[in-house]
């Protein structure tokens, strides 16, 4: 059912689904913060790499090889 979950976040992220991202950044946020803060990093640190990987993940999600 997980999987299902997701599949249907990186469709609609896919699509540009605000939803979709709103959904992913609820989601996974707090642990990228949390690994980066433990890291040595700040909270901008981990929102600059969340925003990054979002960025990565749309463009991988548009892929028709994507899975």
């Amino acid at each position: 059912m997980k999987e299902d979950k997701e599949l249907l976040l990186l469709t609609g992220l896919a699509r540009n689904d605000r939803k979709a991202v709103e959904t992913i950044y609820r989601s996974h946020f707090n642990l990228v913060q949390s690994l980066v803060i433990k890291n040595g990093g700040t909270a901008d640190d981990a929102k600059d790499v969340f925003q990054e990987a979002l960025i990565v993940l749309y463009e991988k999600s548009k892929q028709k090889d994507f899975s």
